[in-house]
């Protein structure tokens, strides 16, 4: 943000004095998203499942986020780590899946030297066969899915509360897992 003092008071630029509203603006829309979780019928799609794979993608926006530093190996493996702590048995040999994306972009403005903030969405689908009725056909669909957005300005620990936020919904896709296969 440009700043100049005059008289021992700080004047700001009106091009930068737009950006902070639509910042607070967009963080508050992102972060007031509600939570759900899982009704019933989702998690009934999970009994039975023995094994499942586990297949990440990231869309890291522009250079600004790739400084966050955040790749498919960390995220592949926190998500590998959770489950397994969980008793869920993953295999790279079995169809049923759990695909794990991760969206992020940074926010600038060119009055101001470096990034704003930084906007990420976290989703984990768990994708599995299925036989439609109408055809008799096998279909990939989803049976279970959650997401959660985050906006945050830029700190050390970013690439952390980013992972730890993966690491959540993996947590609550391994809870209803455990409850629809309880003995």
């Amino acid at each position: 943000m440009q700043a100049t003092t005059k008289g021992g008071a700080m004047k700001y630029g009106t091009s930068s004095l737009c950006v902070v509203p639509v910042l607070i603006a967009t963080m508050i829309l992102v972060l007031a998203q509600p939570c759900f979780s899982a009704t019933a019928d989702e998690r009934d799609t999970l009994r039975g499942v023995e094994a499942l794979n586990v297949l990440v993608t990231t869309r890291i926006g522009d250079e600004g986020a790739k400084r966050l530093g955040i790749t498919k190996d960390q995220i592949q493996a926190d998500t590998v780590a959770t489950l397994t702590k969980a008793g869920i048995k993953v295999s790279k040999d079995v169809r049923p899946y759990l695909l794990v994306s991760l969206s992020i972009i940074s926010i600038s403005h060119p009055t101001v030297d470096g990034i704003l903030a930084y906007v990420y969405t976290a989703q984990i689908k768990f994708r599995q066969g299925a036989v439609i009725d109408s055809t008799g056909m096998r279909a990939s669909v989803t049976t279970w899915d959650e997401t959660r957005y985050g906006a945050s300005t830029p700190t050390k620990n970013m690439n952390a509360q980013i992972r730890a936020s993966i690491r959540t919904l993996v947590s609550e896709f391994a809870k209803d897992y455990q409850m629809a296969n309880q003995p």
